[in-house]
């Protein structure tokens, strides 16, 4: 693993010659100027050697986690069910006490992402009858002889953006799309 920049070299090869060199009765700043390491780590060094410390390196032991696994099942689980709830909703809901930050990384380690819904407006049997319909029957039409335009609405809404969690390739199942409603507040309409 390549150091960073102002990192030390304390390898098992460097300890290694320290001892030997300590060992061999060579003075502390004539090991300073041979190893190239400051001296208060080859008095470290030299005081585990005399304590007979084994020159290896220990691992470090890490914070305890916060949470346990199931509470990480509950935290997916809970995303998975309730797909448009926010991380701080389901921290308070389950009463963990984390930051929203480990509960989203918990999601993302579950498979959920973080998305924006596809809005689709809500329509009734009828009408995604009648366009199923209509897609039949002009099934063979030659579309190059027809002109296309396009309607564009601002509307002016309340509602702010939302997200949902969700797996990935899922953006159109019927539980990940926010159905959009017309309010009625239309600023500007459009048509191109």
């Amino acid at each position: 693993m390549p150091r960073r920049p102002g990192q030390r070299d304390s390898t098992l090869e460097t300890r290694g010659k320290l001892v030997t060199l300590w060992n061999e009765g060579v003075s502390k700043r004539e090991i300073v100027e041979r190893i190239r390491q400051v001296e208060r780590w080859i008095r470290r060094e030299q005081e585990g050697a005399e304590n007979n410390r084994p020159l290896i390196t220990l691992s470090r032991s890490s914070r305890r986690p916060i949470l346990n696994d199931g509470d990480k099942e509950n935290i997916i689980e809970q995303a998975a069910n309730l797909p448009f709830t926010i991380t701080t909703i389901i921290r308070d809901a389950l009463q963990l006490n984390c930051s929203i930050y480990t509960v989203r990384r918990i999601i993302n380690a579950g498979g959920l992402r973080c998305r924006r819904p596809a809005r689709k407006p809500e329509l009734t049997q009828d009408q995604a009858n009648s366009r199923l319909q209509f897609a039949y029957d002009n099934l063979n039409r030659d579309w190059s002889r027809v002109i296309f335009t396009d309607e564009k609405t601002f509307c002016t809404s309340t509602d702010g953006k939302k997200v949902l969690w969700r797996s990935a390739n899922t953006r159109y199942l019927p539980q990940n799309i926010q159905s959009s409603r017309r309010s009625g507040r239309i600023s500007v309409g459009y048509w191109g």
